[in-house]
C-alpha cells in the first residue's frame, strides 16, 4: 500500500457525501452536547472576564487598569468579546458553548476526511470519527467552555489543507490561527513544517513566512500593551505550581493508558492500559512509516507533546490539555489493525470495530467507577454559593483574594481580584516562592495586601495563618461550608477584613 504524496482533494460543499457527513456530525453533536446545560470549568471564566471587560471598553484586562495577560487564548478571547459587544456580555458562557458545538461538528467531519484519506476506506473513516465524537473524555471537556474545541478545529483544518488541499497558503493560515488560539500549537505546527520542508523547501519557507506575518501583529501589540506576548499565566504556573518529579508523566501515561486522566489510587488501570497502548502506538507509527510516511507529521504530535511536557513537568491535571491529542492517537491505534497483512477487509473492519468499542467502553466504565476530580464541577458550584454571600456583604470595588479566580472573578465583576497564583497578579509571585506545595496563601501576603475578603478552599491556606496574630485580629470568618469533590471533602472559607476602628 503506497502513498500518493499530498494528493489534492479540495473541500466541496456541493459534494453529497460531504453534506451528509456534515449534517450527521452536527446532529450528533447537538444530541450529545447541545441539549445539556453549559458546564464551564472555573478557568473558562477567566477568559470570559477578559472578554467582558474588553467588550465593555475597559481594555484587554482582567482587573481594570492592570495590563496583565493572564489568558493563553487571545484569539478566542477576542471572538467572545466581539459576541459580547454585538449582543450582551452575559451571553458569553452560552456563546462559548455554541462555539464548541459548531467546532466539534466541524471536527467530526474533519476527522472523517483525514481518516478517509489515510485508510482509503469510508467505513474506517466513519468508525474513527464516531469514536472521536462519542469519546466520554471529549464530551466532558468540550462542555467545559474552554477554547479546546476551536483550537482542535484550527489544527484539523491545518492538517486537512496540508494533506488534501493547497498547503502553501491555507495550511500556513490555520497554523497561525492555531497558535493565536493557544501557543502550545507550536508543538503541532513544528512537525508539519518539518515534513513540508522535506517535501518542498521553497513552499515550506513561504508557508513559514505567511504564518509569521499573520501572528506578528498580535506579538507586536501584546509586547506594547502587556510588555510581553508570552502569557503571564505561563510564568506564574512555572513558579507557583511546585509539582513533584514525574507528575506530568503520571498524568500523560494515565491518559495514554486509560483515555482518562484519573487520578487513580492504584496504578493497575494505568499499567494495564499502557501494556496495550504503548506497543500499539509504536506499531502504528512503524506501519505508518511504511504505508503513509507523510501522515506522521500529524500523528507524531501527541508523542512530541507528551515528551515535551514530561521534560518540562508542568501541572498536567488540567483536562483540556489532552483533547487535541485524541485524533492523532485514534488514527495511530486503528492503523495497527488496518495495515495487518490480512487480505480480507471485512476481518480488519470487524477487528477495528472491536477496538472502537474498547476505546469507548473503558473510559466510560472508568469514569463511572472512579470519576476523577479534574473533571468534576463541584468547585464551581461551591464558588457560586460563596459569591452570593460576598455580594451581600461588600462594596462593589472590594479586593478579593482567591486562588480560584474564575467563577469568583466573573460573579464579582466590579471587584478587584488578587490572585495568589499570579496568573493575573504579578505582585503575588514574590510570596509564593517559599510556600509548601499546594499552599498558595501566605501570612505575609495577607499582611502586605490586606484584601477585603479571602475566598479559598482549605487546601490552599498556609498552615501558619491560623496562628498568625495579625490574621486573627484582622479577619473574621463569615462562611465555612464543606465541599466534596469526588471523594475528598474540605471546607471552603470566606474571611472578611475588619479594619482598625
Amino acid at each position: 500500500m503506497s502513498e500518493t504524496v499530498h494528493k489534492s482533494r479540495p473541500f466541496h460543499l456541493k459534494n453529497k457525501e460531504t453534506i451528509l457527513i456534515a449534517v450527521l456530525s452536527f446532529v450528533l453533536v447537538i444530541l450529545f452536547q447541545g441539549l445539556s446545560t453549559p458546564k464551564p470549568f472555573d478557568d473558562a471564566y477567566i477568559t470570559y472576564r477578559y472578554a467582558r471587560n474588553l467588550s465593555s471598553g475597559l481594555g484587554f484586562v482582567y482587573n481594570p487598569g492592570e495590563r496583565v495577560l493572564g489568558t493563553t487564548t487571545p484569539l478566542y478571547t477576542l471572538m467572545l468579546a466581539a459576541i459580547a459587544w454585538i449582543f450582551n456580555p452575559e451571553l458569553i458562557p452560552k456563546a462559548s458553548q455554541w462555539i464548541s458545538i459548531a467546532a466539534d461538528a466541524i471536527n467530526a467531519l474533519l476527522v472523517f476526511r483525514l481518516a478517509d484519506w489515510f485508510f482509503k476506506d469510508k467505513r474506517m473513516a466513519g468508525l474513527t470519527s464516531l469514536v472521536f465524537l462519542l469519546h466520554p473524555f471529549r464530551l466532558n471537556v468540550s462542555a467545559g467552555g474552554m477554547e479546546t474545541s476551536l483550537f482542535l478545529t484550527a489544527l484539523l483544518v491545518m492538517y486537512d489543507r496540508y494533506y488534501l488541499g493547497d498547503r502553501k497558503y491555507s495550511s500556513a493560515v490555520f497554523a497561525a490561527i492555531a497558535v493565536l488560539i493557544r501557543p502550545d500549537a507550536i508543538l503541532a505546527v513544528f512537525p508539519l513544517f518539518v515534513d513540508w520542508y522535506i517535501q518542498d523547501r521553497h513552499e515550506a519557507l513561504i508557508g513559514i513566512v505567511w504564518s509569521v506575518i499573520l501572528t506578528l501583529p498580535w506579538l507586536i501589540w501584546a509586547t506594547w500593551y502587556f510588555g510581553s506576548p508570552i502569557p503571564h499565566s505561563i510564568t506564574a504556573k512555572i513558579i507557583t505550581y511546585k509539582e513533584p518529579v514525574g507528575q506530568a508523566a503520571f498524568y500523560l501515561f494515565t491518559f495514554l493508558g486509560t483515555g482518562t486522566i484519573g487520578p487513580y489510587h492504584s496504578p493497575i488501570p494505568i499499567l494495564a492500559g499502557l501494556a496495550f497502548t504503548a506497543p500499539a502506538l509504536a506499531a502504528g507509527l512503524m506501519a505508518m512509516k511504511r504505508h503513509r510516511p507523510h501522515f506522521i507529521a500529524m500523528t507524531v504530535y501527541p508523542l512530541l507533546y507528551a515528551g515535551v511536557m514530561i521534560a518540562v513537568n508542568p501541572a498536567m491535571y488540567f483536562s483540556w490539555y489532552y483533547l487535541p491529542l485524541l485524533p492523532g492517537l485514534l488514527i495511530t491505534l486503528f492503523s495497527v489493525i488496518w495495515f495487518l497483512p490480512i487480505s480480507r477487509i471485512k476481518i480488519r473492519l470487524m477487528m477495528s470495530a472491536i477496538l472502537a468499542a474498547v476505546l469507548l467502553l473503558i473510559p466510560a466504565v472508568l469514569h463511572q467507577a472512579h470519576p476523577g476530580w479534574p473533571l468534576s464541577r463541584a468547585r464551581e458550584t461551591a464558588f457560586w454559593s460563596a459569591c452570593r454571600v460576598v455580594k451581600e456583604n461588600t462594596s462593589k470595588e472590594a479586593v478579593i483574594l482567591a486562588p480560584d479566580i474564575g467563577v469568583i472573578g466573573w460573579c464579582l465583576e466590579e471587584a478587584s481580584i488578587l490572585d495568589p497564583i499570579g496568573l493575573v497578579s504579578p505582585q503575588a509571585l514574590r510570596f509564593s516562592k517559599d510556600l509548601p506545595p499546594d499552599q498558595l496563601i501566605s501570612p505575609q501576603m495577607i499582611k502586605d495586601e490586606k484584601p477585603d475578603y479571602i475566598i479559598s478552599l482549605d487546601q490552599f491556606i498556609h498552615s501558619g495563618i491560623r496562628q498568625d496574630e495579625f490574621f486573627n485580629q484582622s479577619y473574621q470568618i463569615i462562611y465555612d461550608k464543606e465541599v466534596t469533590i469526588i471523594d475528598q471533602t474540605q471546607p471552603l472559607y470566606i474571611f472578611k477584613y475588619l479594619p482598625d476602628p
